[in-house]
């Protein structure tokens, strides 16, 4: 096999295992999509209410524990957790709990209907099991806690009162309604901290 011809297949490999796999951007400085790190949180605000494809942001709690196959031994921060999200290129799943136990279980279509043995009545420890073993064979695949009903408000129809609460937060989080991504955002101190983007050729919840 020549030279153009090698090249030619590995430029296909890549294609394929970022179509098929997705992919995880994080920034910690400089801009992507738009934003720049160091920004305010209110000039973040107005960028996002003049994306066409950004319609609606959620909030997220002031403390979220992220936790993956490096972090794995703070695992045992979740036994406190209303709730966990766990995403990764091949499997998306968010549970919640009630009394340390899986009240429920929601499963995105990129997981064809697995649950890696997840289900409802387990006990909250049994499930953190389970989350660990994914983590620790999942080198892109992460979890973080949540509050679930967590608030959201669309960007077109902001009362001054949602703007403050908005502001008042400092971890938000939007997808865009033309990509399969979804983008975290971390502020301190008033400013943009850190940015997490993940893109899923199958389409996030």
């Amino acid at each position: 096999m020549n030279s153009t011809m090698l090249k030619f297949w590995l430029i296909l490999v890549f294609l394929g295992s970022t179509l098929t796999f997705g992919c995880e951007t994080v920034t910690t400085d400089g801009e992507y999509l738009g934003l720049t790190i160091g920004q305010s949180k209110e000039e973040v605000l107005e960028i996002l209410k003049a994306k066409p494809n950004v319609s609606r942001v959620s909030l997220r709690p002031y403390k979220t524990l992220v936790i993956d196959k490096e972090s794995i031994a703070e695992i045992n921060h979740f036994l406190t957790a209303e709730a966990i999200d766990i995403t990764g290129p091949f499997y998306n799943a968010q549970l919640e709990f009630d009394k340390d136990v899986v009240s429920a279980l929601y499963l995105a279509p990129i997981n064809k209907g697995v649950a890696f043995d997840l289900a409802l009545g387990q006990s909250k420890k049994k499930a953190l099991s389970i989350i660990t073993v994914l983590l620790l064979n999942c080198q892109k695949c992460r979890a973080h806690n949540f509050v679930p009903g967590q608030p959201h408000f669309d960007l077109d129809q902001l009362s001054k009162e949602q703007r403050s609460e908005i502001l008042s937060y400092d971890s938000w989080a939007f997808s865009e309604s033309d990509e399969f991504s979804h983008m975290e955002l971390f502020f301190k101190q008033n400013t943009l901290e850190r940015m997490e983007y993940l893109w899923s050729p199958i389409e996030l919840p």
